[in-house]
């Protein structure tokens, strides 16, 4: 005797959901928060003290809202600044930096806030012969026209200069994938407050993930938990933390059985 396949499947099926409600758990493998700290104005670091919660550094805020760099992903919506300023206050204020008020003490820095997507913008090459003429590639070939950006937000310059071959190809892969990212720039307050309105640039810290298997509005909390330790400090090479992702599940409850309507045949007309 023949058992069709939909006939076992759907015993199978059965037989799973019995007993019952059945919960799938999906594991997601981490995702890695990418750290891009260093400082600028070295010469200004004696006055620019590191902060602690208990001895801490007042900032004015001014917010660089979202950006989108590159290419843009369809359906992905911008946050706005009412939804991403509770986050970057919280972990500012974790590190010691506190926004200030008109009861503070006068701020000793400027800090822009950015927040978005920067994506690369690919285009297809194609392999030239020596005497100028195009000849036929055998494999396609692809340039990055925005790879400098990429490269920046990534960390990447400092490793691909560098003399190893792995770090140079860690680089490229990380520049190479779409990602969402926060900036945090840090001025000094005296020199813009100044008659010259000198702009002085003390450091930044670029937060970045990974964007293909997340959103902003799930990764930009992840993103600045992991990287709060690191806001203002100096880091000879980017870093990677990974943190996991919210697990998805499924809750299957109890099968239907839902007859099929009978066919009837199309009218003549």
């Amino acid at each position: 005797m023949k058992i069709s396949h939909a006939f076992l499947g759907a015993s199978v099926l059965f037989a799973v959901l019995a007993s019952g409600v059945t919960t799938l758990a999906r594991v997601e493998p981490p995702l890695p928060v990418l750290i891009n700290s260093r400082h600028i104005e070295t010469k200004l670091e004696k006055q620019h003290r590191h902060p602690t919660p208990e001895k801490p550094v007042y900032y004015f805020p001014i917010s660089g809202g979202f950006l989108q760099r590159g290419p843009a992903v369809a359906g992905e919506e911008p946050l706005t600044f009412k939804e991403t300023w509770p986050l970057l206050r919280k972990a500012l204020a974790s590190q010691g930096y506190l926004m200030a008020t008109k009861d503070s003490p006068t701020p000793t820095l400027i800090l822009t806030l950015h927040w978005g997507a920067m994506n690369p913008d690919r285009v297809e090459s194609q392999l030239r012969m020596s005497d100028g003429e195009e000849s036929e590639p055998e494999s396609a070939g692809e340039e990055i026209l925005n790879m400098r950006e990429m490269l920046i937000l990534t960390g990447g310059a400092r490793n691909y200069d560098s003399h190893l071959q792995f770090e140079r190809d860690v680089a490229m892969d990380r520049a190479s994938e779409d990602r969402y990212f926060v900036i945090i720039t840090a001025y000094d307050m005296a020199a813009a407050m100044e008659p010259k309105r000198r702009k002085k640039h003390l450091w930044n810290t670029i937060l970045s993930v990974p964007s293909a298997r997340t959103s902003l509005a799930a990764s930009i909390g992840p993103m600045l938990t992991a990287g709060a330790s690191s806001i203002g400090r100096n880091q000879e090479r980017p870093t990677e933390v990974d943190i996991a992702l919210p697990q998805g599940r499924v809750d299957i409850g109890t099968p239907i059985v839902v007859d099929h309507p009978t066919e009837s045949a199309p009218k003549r007309r």
